[in-house]
């Protein structure tokens, strides 16, 4: 009885070691690699600086905007007495100062990213959330288009003295102001798709592989 029991013994604990050897074995041969279609970039850092001058250009556009929007809302305010037209111009001077601190804001944002020298996973979910920015941002245009229409309706009127003109000033306004913006915010956004997908596209892997031995596995990063 005893020497089958030592000999058990031995033949598990043989087994034991060819069980740790072959996990050993196993996770030596770990290899993991990322595959692109395209050579990788890592100078990720010149993609970067590009991405962020394009949008400079783009608070620029809309800075240009507010002060048109600023000077000509401040000289026809004053130079009218038509309440249409004085709440029109009224408007767009307020839509003007508000989008030009906005501007500043976005401005003092992307330079501080231009100095600080962006990470590249934090120069990818940088560009991503700007992308959905302007995506963000039509909503609100649509909503000023949308109101500008209903305050116009609500102003119908032939009095040219009645109090009424007033919201159709407000809403031509409202109509101006999201229309342009409708149409700077759309392009913005095709413009940092085509950014992210053709630029930071080029230095994100499509795929990871993990090999364990003989076995693997991948995921699809796009």
């Amino acid at each position: 009885m005893k020497s089958y029991k030592s000999k058990y013994t031995i033949i598990k604990i043989e087994n034991i070691h060819n069980v740790i050897l072959y996990i050993l074995l196993c996770i030596s041969s770990v290899t993991i690699y990322a595959q692109n279609n395209t050579q990788l970039n890592t100078n990720y850092q010149d993609i970067n600086i590009e991405g962020i001058n394009q949008n400079l250009k783009a608070m620029n556009v809309s800075g240009t905007w507010s002060g048109i929007s600023v000077l000509s809302g401040g000289i026809g305010y004053f130079t009218t007495d038509d309440s249409r037209w004085k709440a029109f111009h009224a408007t767009n001077f307020s839509f003007g100062v508000l989008n030009a601190l906005v501007v500043m804001k976005g401005r003092s944002d992307l330079q501080k990213g231009k100095l600080s020298n962006w990470s590249f996973r934090k120069s990818i979910r940088e560009h991503r959330k700007i992308e959905r920015l302007y995506v963000f941002n039509n909503g609100f245009n649509y909503a000023f288009i949308f109101g500008g229409l209903l305050l116009k309706e609500k102003g119908k009127t032939s009095d040219p003295n009645s109090k009424k003109r007033i919201l159709q000033g407000l809403g031509d306004a409202l109509i101006t102001q999201g229309i342009f913006f409708l149409a700077f915010d759309t392009t913005m956004y095709f413009v940092q798709k085509n950014y992210n997908d053709n630029k930071l596209g080029k230095i994100i892997p499509d795929e990871i592989e993990v090999s364990i031995g003989q076995i693997g596995f991948k995921w699809n990063l796009n």
